[in-house]
C-alpha cells in the first residue's frame, strides 16, 4: 500500500467507525466529550438487561407458537370429523362440493388431462432412465481409459441427438476436490 493511502485511512478511520460506537457507553473516568475516544465495554447492569429482555421475547415466541399449533391441530380434527360425517351420509343428502374442490369441467376432460399427464410422467421416467444409463456408460468409459482425475456428477437431460449439461468433478492425485468442470 501507498504511504498516503495508509494516512487516508488513518485519517478517516475515526469518522467512518465512529458510528460504529456510539451506542456503548463512556467507560470508568471518562467524560462524554473526552477525547480519549468512546469505550467498548458495557456494564454488567446493561448485559443483564438486553438478556432479560431478550429472554422475555423468547417465552413470548414460544407461547405464541405452542398456541398457533394447538389452533392448528384443532383445525385438522374438525375438518376430519367434518369429512368422515360427510361419508356416512347417503348420497343424495351431501352437500355440494364447495368450489376450490370442484372439478373445473366434465369428468372426460379430466380424464383426457389425466391420459396426459401419465404419457408426460413416462416420457420423464424414460428419459430419467436414459440419462442415468449414459451417465454410467460414460463414468465406465471415463475409468476404462485411466481417466482417474473426474468424477461424474451430473449428465443434464437427454434431448433428440444432446445430452447435458454434463457436470464433472476434477480431482488430484491423492481424490481430493479440485474444480467443477
Amino acid at each position: 500500500m501507498k504511504p498516503f493511502a495508509i494516512l487516508l485511512l488513518c485519517a478517516l478511520s475515526p469518522l467512518a467507525f465512529g458510528s460504529l460506537f456510539s451506542g456503548f457507553r463512556q467507560g470508568p473516568g471518562q467524560a462524554e466529550g473526552d477525547a480519549g475516544g468512546p469505550s467498548l465495554e458495557r456494564t454488567e447492569e446493561d448485559w443483564r438487561l438486553r438478556e432479560m429482555e431478550l429472554m422475555a421475547r423468547i417465552r413470548s415466541l414460544e407461547l405464541e407458537l405452542v398456541q398457533e399449533r394447538a389452533l392448528r391441530m384443532q383445525r385438522e380434527r374438525e375438518w376430519i370429523e367434518f369429512t368422515k360425517l360427510l361419508t356416512l351420509l347417503p348420497e343424495s343428502k351431501r352437500p355440494e362440493l364447495p368450489g376450490f374442490l370442484q372439478p373445473e369441467g366434465p369428468e372426460v376432460a379430466a380424464t383426457e388431462e389425466d391420459s396426459e399427464v401419465q404419457a408426460q410422467s413416462l416420457e420423464n421416467t424414460r428419459e430419467l432412465e436414459r440419462a442415468s444409463e449414459i451417465k454410467t456408460t460414460l463414468r465406465a468409459y471415463l475409468r476404462a481409459e485411466g481417466m482417474a482425475a473426474f468424477d461424474l456428477l451430473e449428465v443434464g437431460l437427454v434431448g433428440e441427438g444432446f445430452i447435458g449439461p454434463i457436470v464433472a468433478r476434477q480431482l488430484d492425485e491423492q481424490g481430493r476436490f479440485l474444480s467443477t468442470l
